[in-house]
């Protein structure tokens, strides 16, 4: 079924596993030291599907990447899981209670993510990029009349044809950088 002994021991502990799992009566501990258990399969996967709350699964990945994070390594996030209730099993109330309380602990948790500053709105933050790029280019574009008026001085005067002619040079080039940018930053 995919998951560790240690799921399997608390399983019978707790008694999710009461009629599959049986003490093995020749040998009263294992290599271990613990109990050892013999487990018919067939009935313990009815026991564990009916026993445990789906909530409370994990994968080995998942237990691994919580491990992992607490020893203070970057763990990437694993693939989106279906929401805990409803594993493709009967429609009963229980899975669909279930599948609901699933959905509703994700929402907080994308909440809490968003508060705490993991998650940004996506329609505020293109908003505020848009405005950023705005001022970027307002910014780059005001200094071409600057930048003519110092070549002006530079090579001792121009003409207002030449100062035109300078002038879309430099806002040509400007145009071209800008469009670099935005097109660097993936922007539609």
């Amino acid at each position: 079924m995919g998951v560790s002994p240690q799921a399997v021991r608390k399983a019978i502990k707790a008694g999710r596993l009461s009629r599959s799992a049986q003490l093995e009566k020749t040998k009263p501990k294992g290599q271990t030291g613990r109990p050892a258990w013999v487990i018919d399969p067939e009935i313990a996967e009815l026991e564990w599907s009916r026993n445990t709350e789906p909530q409370f699964q994990r994968t080995a990945a998942q237990i691994n990447a919580g491990k992992a994070r607490a020893r203070g390594e970057d763990v990437p996030d694993l693939e989106p899981v279906a929401p805990p209730g409803n594993r493709g099993g009967a429609g009963t109330y229980a899975s669909a209670k279930a599948a609901a309380e699933g959905y509703k602990a994700m929402l907080l948790k994308l909440d809490y993510e968003e508060r705490s500053g993991k998650l940004l709105d996506k329609a505020a933050t293109e908003r505020g990029f848009a405005a950023a790029g705005m001022q970027v280019r307002d910014a780059v574009m005001r200094t071409s009349q600057q930048m003519v008026g110092e070549i002006a001085t530079a090579v001792g005067g121009l003409s207002q044809e030449q100062r035109a002619a300078v002038l879309q040079v430099i806002d040509r080039h400007h145009v071209r950088a800008l469009e670099e940018l935005v097109r660097a930053a993936g922007v539609r």
